[in-house]
């Protein structure tokens, strides 16, 4: 189980089905946005950030980082269809540098 409480056992893994929706170079300003805004969740949550601003911006933009934003169909043995619209980015050298949440478009199981 995961945090959306689905359980993997039930889906029928060759009929899930990811459509890319967008890969896009990450700007400037949306990495250090979101450079700034994770460096201060660290801090509020560690007392201390464990990483100083500029090393969250360098990893949100240098090195070729790419925004995805991708569809994810899953169908259950009960023929049941859940879809999600995940975004994350990644680099050259990374697939999962951050996580940036997804959106739920149905819900059946």
């Amino acid at each position: 189980k995961n945090d959306l409480n689905i359980d993997v056992a039930t889906i029928i893994k060759d009929k899930t089905k990811v459509e890319i929706l967008d890969i896009s170079p990450v700007s400037k300003v949306y990495a250090e946005s979101l450079a700034r805004m994770d460096y201060e969740k660290d801090k509020a949550k560690n007392k201390v950030a464990i990483l100083d601003k500029k090393s969250y911006f360098d990893s949100y933009y240098e090195n070729q980082v790419k925004s995805i934003v991708a569809k994810y169909t899953y169908i259950n043995k009960d023929k049941e269809k859940d879809i999600f619209i995940a975004s994350s980015f990644m680099n050259a050298d990374e697939c999962s540098v951050r996580f940036n949440g997804y959106i739920t478009l149905s819900r059946e199981f």
